[in-house]
């Protein structure tokens, strides 16, 4: 259902003609809708000249403009030409069939309104232009021309109403086809052949429901707004369509509109699914993949809400996200490696008492030694704690320098007090040698037995280092 309501897979159809041609009647046919009929009701139920009403079945918004009398006071009419030409996917040009031969003259003012606004619908770099469905519906056809030569007679004259619009334009080499796709069907008189009438009426509303080779729709396009915002921008049209009405502006003005709306949907999803999921106490390589995972499902929920909207604009503020969700994550990741840290400095704690007990109480090791064991130890625990804060981090923007100077840091200050007992017992071994070399005993060994043996000759050398001192 949010996808239905958000979504671009609608299209607006409308229907133009001279008054009096059978245009509401059309679509009330062919949609089952129930469009006024006649002048004088249709001027006081829509003042603007323009009636509404949506279509479930097709998924079609309809659009029954004013029929065009071809009077000098034509402005109105062709404000409603502009209109439906701008917001349209496809556009019934009711036509009967000897306005094909006749060009009556107020279908060709119809059509250049029609051409002219065609070329100022869309920026020439928009990539979301799409052709408009022109389908000439010729009406009371009694078989007396060919169709081949009627379709021969139509084109020629559409395309001689586009080259001079074009060249108005400032644009001759605009080509009519990157602009309109073109198409025909013939309707008998409704009056006098009714069930050949209402048959062909059945077979072109089902080609406005099913996307396949001969239907109106097409699956590679799709409506210039979602379907939530569309009859703001009809508004938004109607109010600017004098002069040149730019949809891709338009489309631009709407994304800018709701982009920051989805800008706060994705954040405050990437709140609660980043502390609901992404635990800092995880291991590694699965806080890295529950980092990634909760990452694209925060762009995957901007990406659905804002994919119906101006590209340019989506990305400026998918970009936003992004950076707001890389920060979050970033922050969870350090906290991660600080947790890291924490353990690394465990290990390394207690590998550094072990490395101790294996040389106390044998002989002393003399600081040229130890120190380079320990050296060693703080290498080893270091690579340790870079291998797991690196398969812990998915975006290699993330720096856990800080987190690896403060780990060398609380291995540094776990080696200080090693250090001072290391000096003190270099000052033994000094001592001893001073006072067992005379004697011919080797200090070390000797001093590990007085240390480890015999108390009361412990105390004796305690007491001749004193005294020496």
């Amino acid at each position: 259902a949010g996808s239905a309501r958000v979504g671009t897979d609608y299209n607006v159809v409308s229907v133009l003609g001279s008054q009096g041609s059978g245009s509401s009647t059309l679509l009330n046919d062919i949609f089952g809708t129930s469009f006024s009929i006649g002048g004088s009701q249709c001027e006081q139920t829509t003042k603007a000249g323009i009636q509404t009403s949506w279509c479930s079945d097709a998924r079609v918004l309809l659009l029954d403009g004013r029929g065009w009398t071809g009077s000098p006071n034509t402005g109105v009419e062709q404000k409603i030409t502009q209109f439906v030409t701008v917001t349209s996917d496809i556009v019934l040009l009711n036509l009967k069939q000897d306005e094909i031969t006749r060009h009556a003259s107020q279908y060709r003012q119809m059509m250049e309104t029609v051409c002219r606004t065609a070329l100022e619908r869309y920026d020439e770099e928009d990539t979301h232009r799409k052709t408009t469905m022109l389908l000439c519906v010729i009406r009371d056809w009694d078989g007396s021309m060919d169709i081949e030569s009627a379709i021969a007679r139509l084109t020629k004259g559409l395309l001689s109403i586009w080259t001079a619009a074009a060249e108005n334009a400032g644009n001759p080499a605009a080509s009519f086809s990157d602009f309109f796709r073109l198409g025909m069907i013939t309707l008998p008189h409704k009056n006098y052949v009714t069930d050949g009438y209402h048959e062909q009426v059945s077979i072109l509303r089902e080609r406005f429901k099913v996307v396949a080779e001969d239907s109106l729709v097409s699956a590679q396009t799709r409506a210039d707004v979602p379907i939530c915002d569309l009859m703001g921008h009809l508004s938004s049209v109607w109010k600017t369509i004098r002069g040149v009405v730019n949809v891709s502006s338009e489309r631009r003005t709407i994304a800018e509109k709701v982009c920051p709306v989805f800008v706060d949907s994705a954040l405050d999803l990437a709140t609660r699914s980043i502390k609901g999921k992404v635990d800092v106490n995880l291991p590694g390589e699965e806080f890295n993949g529950v980092s990634e995972a909760t990452r694209e499902e925060i762009l995957a929920h901007f990406d659905r809400l804002a994919k119906p909207y101006e590209s340019i604009v989506v990305l400026a503020h998918r970009t936003k996200v992004m950076g707001a969700v890389d920060a979050a994550l970033s922050e969870r990741y350090l906290e991660h490696v600080a947790g890291l840290r924490g353990i690394a400095l465990n290990e390394f704690s207690q590998r550094l008492v072990l490395l101790q007990k294996t040389t106390y109480p044998m002989p002393p090791l003399s600081s040229q030694v130890l120190f380079p064991k320990i050296d060693d130890l703080k290498e080893d625990c270091l690579g340790v704690f870079k291998t797991m804060s690196e398969a812990a981090r998915f975006n290699l923007d993330w720096s856990y320098q800080k987190e690896e100077a403060l780990f060398v840091a609380g291995m540094d200050a776990l080696i200080e007090p090693v250090k001072e007992r290391q000096a003190a017992i270099d000052l033994s071994l000094e001592r001893s040698l001073a006072i067992f070399s005379p004697i011919g005993a080797k200090p070390l060994a000797d001093m590990s037995k007085l240390l480890t043996d015999s108390a009361g000759l412990g105390r004796m050398m305690v007491a001749a280092l004193f005294s020496r001192s």
